[in-house]
């Protein structure tokens, strides 16, 4: 029989649906020693059962299935890195982009990788797979305040901050940052547009017509990309009020993680 191993920087390679053949190597932060991670089937399993109680979701078929549809390259980038920041989507992603470079916060640097889950509902599925990995996350995610589903809304904020800090729970966080988690209320969007209009009123509004105008569409993704490419260039970035904190509370979050690897070339 032939066994084939690979040592690989390349997302490519990687089947997250066939996690339980994916051993991640890392450095220790404190120890500085090597450290192996590997999950078996029976572990992912018992932790996804314990998350959703049971269901097709929780069987090693329906496990496969599920990050064989979930995962994509963005994704499956997170196995390399020192450490995931977690988010429900791509205009978390650009608005965080944008606001780390502002900052002068080099996220590659760090060995952080910003994986978008593309829906809240999809967030704890990302998580148990990259934390039985032993691959710190930090996770955001909106509170969805003024959702029209208000009790599922708050299992979800229960089930999320659980994830994140055992033991603790919240249906109603606001808007919170802890250690290796925050939350945005109501949601991104709605605080953006309002800490937008903080620096200057009427901005909002014209600088989404200008994209409409320009671009032909009114995508929440491209808006925020939009938003921010011209925020930077007004050198208005670093005035957003609640936005920034979450970036630098990140950063500093990443640097216990990379602290130990980051003197040695990749």
């Amino acid at each position: 029989m032939l066994f084939v191993h690979l040592s690989t920087h390349t997302p490519e390679l990687l089947r997250p649906d066939r996690f339980d053949e994916i051993v991640v190597v890392s450095r220790d932060p404190l120890t500085k020693a090597s450290r192996v991670s590997q999950v078996s089937e029976e572990a992912l399993i018992a932790r996804r059962r314990e998350t959703t109680g049971g269901g097709a979701s929780a069987t090693l078929a329906g496990i496969r299935e599920r990050y064989a549809h979930l995962f994509d390259l963005d994704q499956a980038e997170g196995f390399l890195a020192r450490a995931v920041v977690l988010v429900e989507g791509d205009t978390e992603k650009e608005i965080f982009s944008a606001i780390a470079a502002a900052e002068k916060i080099d996220l590659d640097r760090l060995g952080v990788s910003l994986v978008s889950a593309e829906g809240k509902t999809k967030l704890d599925q990302y998580y148990d797979l990259y934390d039985s990995f032993d691959i710190p996350v930090f996770l955001v995610f909106d509170t969805d305040a003024k959702s029209s589903s208000p009790q599922e809304n708050q299992r979800w904020n229960n089930l999320l901050i659980r994830r994140a800090e055992p033991g603790a729970e919240d249906p109603n966080p606001g808007s919170r940052l802890a250690e290796n988690w925050a939350t945005v209320s109501p949601n991104i969007d709605v605080v953006l547009q309002a800490e937008v209009e903080a620096i200057e009123t009427g901005l909002w509004a014209r600088l989404v017509a200008e994209v409409t105008s320009e671009l032909g569409t009114d995508s929440k993704v491209i808006v925020a990309r939009y938003v921010m490419r011209a925020l930077s260039a007004r050198g208005d970035l670093t005035r957003l009020a609640s936005l920034p904190a979450i970036v630098k509370h990140i950063a500093v979050w990443a640097d216990q993680f990379t602290r130990a690897t980051r003197a040695r070339p990749d």
